[in-house]
């Protein structure tokens, strides 16, 4: 008669049962339901429904200091804007404003002026801002640019033309 080793035994055992448990769980994931936790794929209408939830509940948010009928304009990119003399651009938290031509003055807040990175410097209220500096607003608390003459300017983020 043969001895078998006891370690041996349970070793395969346990590989058995493992093996058993593991093939369980495929066999369960291929017979699961569409749509279910064991079956993830989702239909087309349902990504356009929640998508289209989404939508409204972002339309639905209005920045502080927004007109709700006049929304901001979204760039995703670098935009090119033309604003009219007298005009003011007013840009919302983390846009980026590059004045390609014409003049224009900085609107500060009372939380402080506009961050000039180009220069590493702080632009006050009503100071003159330099043509091809980039200019980045840290918060929606209506600060901006107003143009003294006819400005070109390229911006990227939200922002809205104020007469």
């Amino acid at each position: 008669m043969r001895k078998v080793n006891l370690s041996l035994v349970v070793l395969l055992t346990a590989v058995a049962l493992v093996a058993g448990l593991w093939m369980g769980r495929v066999y369960a994931a291929s017979n699961a339901a569409p749509g279910s936790d064991l079956d993830p794929l989702v239909s087309k209408s349902y990504v356009d429904d929640a998508i289209a939830k989404l939508a409204a509940r972002l339309d639905a948010i209005t920045l502080p200091g927004q007109d709700p009928s006049d929304p901001p304009t979204v760039s995703i990119g670098l935009k090119v804007v033309t604003v009219a003399k007298g005009e003011s651009l007013i840009a919302y938290e983390g846009t980026e404003f590059i004045l390609r031509s014409g003049q224009a003055t900085a609107i500060g807040s009372a939380a402080g002026g506009i961050p000039d990175l180009t220069a590493g410097k702080d632009l006050p209220d009503k100071t003159a801002v330099p043509a091809n500096h980039l200019l980045l607003f840290p918060r929606s608390d209506q600060r901006g640019i107003k143009a003294v003459t006819n400005i070109i300017v390229m911006v990227r983020g939200e922002y809205s033309i104020q007469p």
